[in-house]
């Protein structure tokens, strides 16, 4: 276990398995997006050489909050603008788990997610997740809600992949029709995205709904895939 040693290591999800369920609901399979292309599933990425059975169940429960939360917004409108308001949120739990699954992620050797690596952070989370140290300030998050009429986008899981912007490092992941957005470093978001921000210890949340067919992340998928099925067709 890369946290405290143990050998009895388990096979601990990426992301975790009860998200692929929640994605995947009454159909068969769930497509993974990773910069390996996209891939049917039945409950994502895991690697079982990361954590044992009481390490992961210690960020089970940051992702136990976060999958009652996403049931919960499935039923919370967008306004006319396109925001979305929630109250009663501990934020602390949500921003724990972005970042349980960036760290997983980024103490993984799995090829989907070797170019994600936390740096001189990787403790700094470690700490917060595991132990009483507050969020590090180089960390921020926001979400974003999916829509689709034409694509089922709440059965995407997309792994954490690391992007260029706001100065800095940026990761993002899609996880069941939502996006997460995530900052390792010390530049700050846009302030235009400043106001979407999620910040430890406030009790709602402020987010929006992004129309996914009109999105740049579509053409990516569409890339990931069509490049996934080339490599495989020339094997």
């Amino acid at each position: 276990c890369k946290r405290c040693g143990s050998s009895k290591t388990i096979r601990a999800h990426i992301v975790p398995a009860a998200i692929g369920h929640l994605a995947r609901g009454t159909g068969t399979d769930l497509a993974i997006i990773s910069g390996e292309g996209g891939r049917p599933s039945k409950t994502g990425l895991w690697d079982n050489g990361i954590l044992c059975h009481d390490c992961d169940n210690r960020l089970g429960a940051f992702d136990k909050y976060a999958i009652e939360l996403f049931r919960r917004l499935e039923a919370v409108p967008a306004r006319s603008d396109g925001s979305i308001e929630i109250d009663n949120v501990d934020t602390g739990k949500l921003i724990r788990f972005a970042m349980a699954v960036l760290w997983r992620a980024s103490i993984s050797e799995r090829r989907e997610v070797d170019h994600i690596s936390l740096g001189p952070y990787e403790e700094k989370f470690r700490q917060a997740l595991f132990g009483n140290a507050p969020v590090p300030e180089a960390f921020g998050v926001l979400i974003m809600r999916y829509h689709s009429k034409k694509i089922p986008v709440h059965q995407f899981i997309g792994m954490p992949e690391r992007r260029k912007g706001f100065g800095s490092n940026y990761y993002a992941i899609i996880v069941a029709g939502w996006k997460f957005i995530m900052k390792v470093g010390r530049a700050k978001f846009p302030p235009a995205m400043q106001q979407f921000s999620i910040q430890d210890g406030d009790a709602s949340i402020r987010t929006g709904e992004v129309e996914f067919d009109q999105s740049d992340d579509l053409n990516e998928i569409v890339n990931m895939v069509v490049e996934r099925t080339r490599q495989q067709g020339g094997r």
